[in-house]
């Protein structure tokens, strides 16, 4: 038999309980209030101690509390009003009041309403506490029987006394006519005697041998409900389990159901028989089942079997137990062995220009689990790069961090696409991100580019003119203050640099060189750490030698009407040195009359070989006389000065 003396005293709805506060009248700030009471049971005046907390920015300038009997909605028996403060200030304070509780008069539950008022003329309440006026019980001489129990005969016979008190003045009563039960069983419930004995059997559950005999509150006088527990022995009973694996028969994705079926047997006494019992599964991820993720779990049915289904979280083994109660043993068994792989992914993948030609790239890696997506750390990404989007190769390598972010940096000379690629490994799949291209450089050409003159006397100056423009988010614009060569070539394969210099603002530049042969010019604008090189098209000069006419002259002047006068001089060229040229060359002369501004031929001369000229002309009226050269693919074109002649 189990026996044991005065037990501590469980008691229901004695103590202070939080409610929760009802719905009241929107305070105007933040105020807060709470209370709490406890009621003595023992002392003979049964004071209940209110406890009370308020605060408002604007400081309370009251508090009180409204007992209300068994319901919200019943009419306050009783107003508290002096509270104490004790602590804090107004502001944020903590106030106490004594009430004392007559519980013949109002047995059972108190609600108590607290409300504090607002300086700013508001009210704050709500529903925070409440106490339980009975008198303290205690369950005294229980015992139960029999001493051991097992499965298969779980019947007990309760039996013990029940005992109240008023006050520590007074000595205790027996609680008389009340229900008296093992609590959760209420079809074992017998009425206590006149003297609060009480007697009952009852079937304990077959998962729990502790048992908490309980009594109701008193009938004849209010007394508490009051219950006491006690463990009792048992003799478990072994089991064996069987199981195995009915899903997957292969390797399946993370998430794919597994399914395990099996048997719970126990050893009786009259042999083996199904057993009531929890079975629960999971899968071992080490040696020995030390790491183990749960599956699922599941009551075994009449016949002892049981189905257990839930999604594959990884691979492993799947183990299979039945768990221990206090009247079977934990038996275990291995249902055999899934392969699950778990697809990954690339997340937020980006690859984003920096300063100085530089990418950064940078995304996260997850692995798909049974609950979604989680972080990868500890794993190797490649970064690739193609400038087509067909054919790529790998840059560089990034490791994924805690949360399976990583960031690589990669100094490349060439826009293009760039994407994150993952190869997998063990259980994980392959994957890759999305590619994203990337100019690393901004575009830029010359929109206007010429050279001049054309053709140009060989050691004059070609003065070359372009526009330099980059592009914008919204479009083309100057590019200011860019180093820009002009370049010269005689062949359009092998470039000089002849000059250089910078753009203004509007992105123009004028350069200039010294014209000595014939060939083309350009402008070059060199890449830097943000803009792409830039050439202009070439602009071809044809360089001949510069030509004068020296020595001119029409003479005599001035001149008699109708007699000769000769038109002379000598035609030069510049090749280092001024020289006469060499052969015969055609010069055309021509005259204007005074008084007129048209200049008519007068004929032509043709030099000699030191590049001397001479032609006679009739003088028929005063004017001004010059000749021309015309020039050709070697010499260019020149005027002589004018000579007038007075013709009298």
């Amino acid at each position: 038999m189990r026996r044991f003396g005065s037990c501590a005293l469980v008691l229901l709805l004695a103590g202070t309980a939080v409610v929760g506060p009802a719905t009241a009248p929107a305070a105007a700030d933040n105020t807060g209030i709470a209370v709490q009471a406890t009621l003595d049971r023992m002392d003979p005046a049964h004071p209940v101690k209110l406890d009370l907390r308020a605060s408002s920015p604007k400081g309370i300038t009251d508090v009180r509390v409204k007992l209300r009997h068994l319901k919200r909605d019943a009419e306050p028996y009783a107003v508290v009003e002096d509270f104490t403060r004790y602590e804090g200030d107004d502001k944020n304070g903590k106030w106490r009041a004594t009430y004392p509780a007559d519980i013949e008069a109002r047995p059972g539950l108190t609600l108590v309403e607290v409300e504090a008022d607002v300086a700013d003329g508001t009210v704050k309440n709500g529903w925070f506490s409440s106490f339980n006026a009975c008198y303290a019980t205690t369950l005294t001489d229980v015992s139960v029987q029999p001493d051991v129990i097992d499965i298969d005969d779980r019947d007990i016979s309760v039996r013990g006394r029940a005992m109240f008190q008023r006050s520590r003045d007074h000595a205790p009563e027996p609680v008389a006519h009340t229900p008296a039960y093992l609590q959760g069983l209420r079809d074992s419930a017998v009425h206590t005697d006149e003297n609060g004995w009480f007697q009952y059997r009852a079937t304990v559950s077959p998962w729990n041998n502790t048992v908490h005999p309980y009594v109701e509150a008193g009938v004849d006088a209010p007394s508490c409900a009051a219950s006491v527990g006690t463990t009792l022995k048992t003799t478990p009973q072994e089991t064996e389990i069987s199981a195995r694996l009915v899903e997957p028969t292969g390797r399946i994705n993370v998430g794919d159901p597994v399914v395990i079926e099996g048997r719970v047997l126990r050893k009786a006494a009259s042999g083996k028989a199904p057993a009531d019992i929890t079975v629960q599964a999971g899968i071992g991820t080490s040696p020995g089942g030390s790491d183990y993720i749960h599956l699922a779990e599941a009551a075994t049915n009449a016949d002892g079997t049981f189905r257990l289904q839930a999604p594959a979280p990884q691979a492993g083994s799947v183990l299979v137990r039945a768990l221990p109660t206090p009247f079977l043993t934990e038996s275990r068994a291995s249902a055999g062995d899934i392969d699950v792989i778990h697809p990954t992914k690339i997340t937020e993948f980006s690859a984003r220009k920096e300063s100085g030609g530089r990418v950064r790239l940078e995304g996260i890696l997850h692995r798909q689990e049974t609950t979604g997506l989680a972080p990868l750390r500890d794993r190797r990404v490649s970064i690739e790069f193609s400038t087509d989007g067909k054919k790529w190769s790998k840059e560089l390598d990034a490791q994924t961090g805690h949360f399976g972010h990583f960031v690589g940096i990669s100094q490349t000379p060439f826009d293009g696409y760039w994407r994150a690629r993952y190869v997998g490994g063990g259980a994980e799949l392959p994957t890759r991100s999305p590619a994203q291209y990337v100019q690393v450089y901004t575009p830029t050409r010359f929109s206007v580019f010429n050279a001049a003159p054309e053709p140009v006397g060989k050691g004059s100056t070609v003065t070359a003119k372009g526009r330099l423009l980059e592009s914008g988010a919204t479009g083309e614009r100057p590019l200011p203050n860019a180093p820009v060569s002009l370049l010269f070539s005689t062949d359009g394969d092998v470039w000089y640099r002849a000059g250089k210099g910078r753009t203004g603002r509007d992105g123009w530049v004028t350069l200039s060189a010294t014209a000595k042969k014939d060939g083309r010019w350009r402008m070059v604008y060199n890449a830097d750490s943000d803009h792409r090189a830039a050439y202009s098209p070439a602009d071809y000069v044809d360089v001949r030698l510069r030509t004068s006419v020296t020595s001119f002259n029409a003479a005599p002047e001035p001149v008699r009407r109708g007699a000769m006068l000769t038109v002379s001089g000598r035609l030069n060229r510049y090749d280092a040195s001024w020289a006469p040229i060499a052969g015969e060359r055609t010069l055309t002369v021509y005259f204007r009359a005074a008084g007129t501004t048209k200049w008519t031929k007068a004929g032509t001369v043709t030099t000699g070989k030191k590049g001397w000229f001479s032609k006679r002309f009739k003088a028929t009226r005063s004017g001004s006389w010059r000749v021309s050269y015309t020039g050709n693919t070697a010499y260019l074109p020149t005027l002589s000065t004018i000579d007038q002649v007075d013709v009298r």
